[in-house]
C-alpha cells in the first residue's frame, strides 16, 4: 500500500516532476500524459518556490536544498538601498554569492535576506 497522498503528488508535480504531474492530472482529465507532455514541451514550469518565515524555519529550508541550488533575494544588510543577491549552494554548509569569494551560511542569509526565491534546485553534486 502506498503512503503517498494526493497532496504529496501535487507537491512533486509543483516541483517539476513530470511523471507526478501526469499522475496528479489523471484525477481531472482522461489524457493526463499528453497534457503533461504538452506543458513540458511548451516550456511551462511551476512558479518559483519562495522561502519565508522566522530565522530557524528559513535556515532549515536553506539547509535542506541540495548542492548546486540557486537562490535570489534582496540584500537587507544595507539601510539606504536594496540590491538583488544571487547565491549558489557550493557545499553542504556554504552558499556562494555571485561575484564574491567569501561564503555565507544559511543562517546568515536567513537573518538578512528574507524572502528568498529558489531559482533552481541542484542535483546534489
Amino acid at each position: 500500500m502506498s503512503t503517498t497522498t494526493g497532496a504529496d503528488t501535487a507537491q512533486e508535480a509543483h516541483a517539476g516532476n513530470w511523471d507526478a504531474l501526469a499522475m496528479w492530472l489523471s484525477a481531472f482529465v482522461d489524457d493526463a500524459d499528453n497534457v503533461a507532455a504538452a506543458m513540458r514541451d511548451s516550456g511551462w514550469r511551476p512558479p518559483a518556490r519562495v522561502i519565508f518565515g522566522d530565522v530557524e524555519a528559513v535556515t532549515a529550508a536553506l539547509d535542506g536544498l541540495p548542492v548546486g541550488s540557486i537562490i535570489t533575494c534582496l540584500d537587507r544588510d544595507q539601510s539606504w538601498y536594496s540590491d538583488m543577491l544571487t547565491y549558489q549552494r557550493g557545499t553542504r554548509e556554504d552558499w556562494f554569492e555571485v561575484g564574491v569569494i567569501r561564503p555565507r551560511s544559511s543562517v546568515h542569509i536567513a537573518r538578512h535576506q528574507v524572502p528568498i526565491t529558489v531559482l533552481r534546485e541542484g542535483d546534489g553534486s
